[in-house]
């Protein structure tokens, strides 16, 4: 049989009615195929939002292949970056009952669904299939009158496959992860609803940050752009990066995640938060002393906050209020 379309191919071995050895995953990739793709099979509606269907949206816009040049640009570019396929059972994604994506604003280990992941460089470097988890991530973006491009994070756990992956995906250092998260970006983006954010898209503004603070000395999320595909499917440019949490800090600082405070803004992670609220009762009532100062020091990596914050006042963020949109890791133990 000749294949010309884009294909998830799965397949396991049996012997006398058993499953033998574990289900392999390959995914055929052709960028004709990805250029006229419509989504023929898929649902035409990823759920309700507010009583309203919500639309899909498969296709790649015909501006980027109205003419034959722009379409041979579009065949390089598809070559130029990393691919990173997602294969799972169709229900899982857009079933009207359990499917993440057509629930992209529900949360938790409970809307996370098995998935199996491929990985191929660009420089013919070997990649990696693996099974892990998959749930819809972020806050706004989880919105479809957002954004119909929602961010995914990837969990490894012995549910799947292995604890956690061991590849080395941004070069050097650390090579172990449990969670990776695919930023599908939403302000500033060529997506986003509004014609003002669309005429400012950047979408280097995060990793700059993310690269920059790395540069400073510090402990940074590291993360590369790849082409992301959903079951065969193009679903776009994502930068795929480590989620800074408390498995980050165990892969570089040793031990287990027990041993660490982790926070995104306002919500725990791991740990407590008592050491947090006394950093902030000392800070709310003054710091008027070296003994004062000292007990800061006790809780808080001082000359680091004054970097990242040198660095998101030089970037102009305007987006890391108190409930959002940053993290913060400590060891638990005295002097953390």
């Amino acid at each position: 049989m000749r294949v010309t379309q884009n294909v998830v191919v799965r397949a396991a071995a049996w012997r006398d009615g058993e499953q033998v050895g574990d289900i392999g995953t390959l995914t055929l990739l052709f960028p004709d195929a990805v250029a006229r793709q419509d989504g023929m099979g898929f649902p035409p509606t990823w759920g309700i939002k507010e009583g309203r269907p919500v639309p899909a949206y498969y296709t790649v816009d015909p501006e980027a292949l109205r003419t034959p040049d722009s379409l041979a640009a579009f065949r390089t570019a598809l070559h130029a970056l990393p691919v990173l396929s997602l294969a799972l059972e169709p229900d899982d994604l857009f079933g009207p009952e359990h499917g993440i994506y057509t629930h992209p604003e529900s949360n938790g280990e409970g809307w996370e669904r098995p998935v199996s992941v491929e990985y191929y460089p660009i420089d013919g470097s070997r990649g990696f299939t693996v099974d892990a988890g998959l749930r819809i991530q972020g806050g706004w973006n989880r919105r479809p009158e957002e954004s119909p491009k929602h961010s995914l994070r990837l969990v490894f756990r012995k549910r799947y496959g292995p604890k956690e992956l061991r590849h080395p995906l941004f070069g050097g250092g650390v090579a172990r992860f449990e969670t990776l998260v695919l930023r599908g970006g939403n302000n500033h983006s060529w997506l986003h609803w509004s014609g003002a954010e669309r005429r400012s898209a950047d979408y280097l503004r995060d990793p700059w940050m993310r690269e920059t603070y790395g540069l400073m000395g510090r402990m940074s999320s590291r993360g590369r752009f790849a082409h992301v595909f959903l079951n065969g499917l193009y679903w776009g440019i994502y930068n795929l990066a480590e989620r800074p949490d408390e498995h980050f800090a165990v892969a570089r600082l040793g031990g287990v995640p027990a041993d660490y405070d982790a926070r995104n803004a306002d919500k725990v992670l791991s740990g407590d938060e008592v050491v947090w609220r006394e950093l902030f009762t000392l800070a709310n009532a003054g710091i008027t002393d070296a003994t004062q100062y000292a007990a800061i020091g006790e809780r808080l990596d001082v000359s680091a906050f004054c970097d990242f914050m040198l660095l998101n006042l030089y970037g102009a963020n305007g987006d890391w209020d108190a409930s959002s949109n940053w993290y913060a890791l400590r060891p638990r133990r005295p002097g953390g």
